[in-house]
């Protein structure tokens, strides 16, 4: 999230301010509903799952130059599939278990107007990609419950776009749009090894090198709106941040620093989230707003081993906050505090078997307990604002959230009563965030 952050900030302070004072410029969110990878992973998970589909979500920003556009955008995709196991069958094709690629794309557009409300566009762009994902091969009877044998790779791609789409504009401010993307790899960087047997059964396009997804997105013409609201008043706030640090105070590291690989040396560093937010101005010293965090990740390459401990996290973070702020100098301070809904699930592992390989070597496998979230809670936070343009704001804050209601009590119970886990329940969350605000 650091990174698409830095270059949607250099994009807006590079155009001076009479540039985004016009009628030419667009926020939008958009998600990439299907998606075809040409790499064996499927485009729809199974009806009777929670993950239908494995789609994309994302923000663009955009400047409107005549019959021509210029855009950022920030994609990301984490998706979880259904796979069947390949019971002893080593050389069966390796199926995909999970996921996670992220895109910062620059475009450039052309669009056609068909009438004042409709219009065909189309484009090229270049793209930097980074992710992974994990195979299953095949599952073996270790004599005591079914085993999988998995690998996993991570990837960076620099690639070119091709898109072509519609798009309808009901009202000066508001646009909803469809397109067609289609992204081809032409430098990559990855971790696999292909002289090790087991890639034999990867596809031959793993990593993927192509992709095409069918785009949809509603966008806000914040430069079509009255002239007033825009350059005077502005009110209203359009945010994308990030939390880049999450202290959940049971001993869960905040940072990888001492876990990182030899062959990544900068990934995966940071155990972020990242969301966006609406804000309404209510006055000189007062103001409202709502707002959606994200924050997935995985802790079994820093959890010490035999240690119980949540593992793995899937957080969707809803917030309605009150804000003071108190003008310094250039700077502004605020302060104010909300109320939270997050739902979820945590993995946690809460105990480790003891058992025996074909070699009567001894290993342990961790015993899970799984945690579905939608509890509620209250925050407090404090932070900084500057605003160099009177359209663009900086800031970082920091945000305390404590739940007062846990669901899932069955679950916390046998955990606090049959296992030891510290610091379970996470009641607290302790965030530090950055972030970027369009002003309107």
């Amino acid at each position: 999230m650091v990174k698409q952050l830095v270059i949607l900030t250099a994009f807006g302070i590079i155009f001076p301010n009479a540039v985004f004072s016009q009628n030419n410029n667009r926020v939008s969110w958009q998600s990439g509903l299907f998606n075809c990878f040409f790499d064996g992973s499927s485009i729809l998970n199974k009806p009777r799952v929670v993950d239908f589909l494995f789609d994309f979500k994302g923000v663009e920003v955009m400047h409107r130059i005549r019959k021509s556009q210029i855009s950022l955008e920030y994609m990301s995709l984490q998706g979880t599939y259904q796979y069947a196991l390949n019971s002893g069958k080593a050389d069966a094709p390796a199926q995909y278990i999970n996921k996670e690629r992220k895109f910062i794309t620059g475009f450039y557009n052309r669009t056609l107007p068909v009438n004042s409300h409709w219009s065909f566009l189309y484009g090229v762009g270049i793209s930097y990609s980074w992710g992974g994902g994990s195979l299953h091969h095949y599952a073996f009877d270790n004599g005591f419950f079914t085993e999988s044998y998995v690998t996993s790779y991570y990837s960076e791609d620099i690639g070119l776009n091709l898109k072509a789409g519609i798009e309808y504009t009901p009202i000066k401010w508001l646009t909803i749009y469809s397109n067609f993307n289609f992204l081809g790899s032409v430098y990559q960087k990855n971790t696999i090894d292909f002289s090790k047997k087991y890639t034999e059964s990867y596809h031959k396009n793993i990593p993927s090198k192509y992709a095409v997804s069918w785009r949809f997105g509603v966008g806000f013409n914040y430069g079509k709106i009255a002239a007033d609201t825009i350059v005077g008043k502005t009110k209203n706030r359009i945010t994308m941040q990030t939390g880049l640090f999450h202290c959940f105070f049971d001993g869960t590291p905040m940072v990888n620093v001492n876990h990182r690989k030899k062959t990544e040396p900068f990934s995966r560093i940071l155990y972020s989230s990242f969301g966006g937010q609406l804000r309404r101005q209510l006055n000189n010293r007062n103001a409202v707003m709502l707002e959606y965090m994200y924050h997935k990740r995985s802790y079994w390459d820093v959890i010490p081993e035999l240690k119980n401990a949540v593992v793995d996290i899937k957080y969707n973070t809803m917030n309605a906050t009150y804000e003071r702020n108190m003008p310094v100098s250039k700077f502004e301070f605020t302060y104010g505090g909300g109320l939270n809904y997050r739902m979820g699930n945590e993995s946690i592992v809460v105990d480790h078997l003891e058992l025996y390989n074909y070699a009567n070597q001894v290993y342990y496998e961790p015993v899970k307990k799984n945690r579905k979230l939608n509890d509620f809670g209250v925050n407090i936070r404090v932070g900084v604002e500057y605003t160099p343009r009177k359209w663009l704001t900086v800031f970082s804050k920091v945000d305390l959230l404590g739940f007062f209601y846990m669901n899932d009590r069955a679950v916390i119970n046998e955990i606090q009563q049959d296992y030891f886990v510290n610091g379970y329940p996470r009641r607290f969350d302790l965030s530090w965030r950055f972030g970027i605000g369009f002003n309107f």
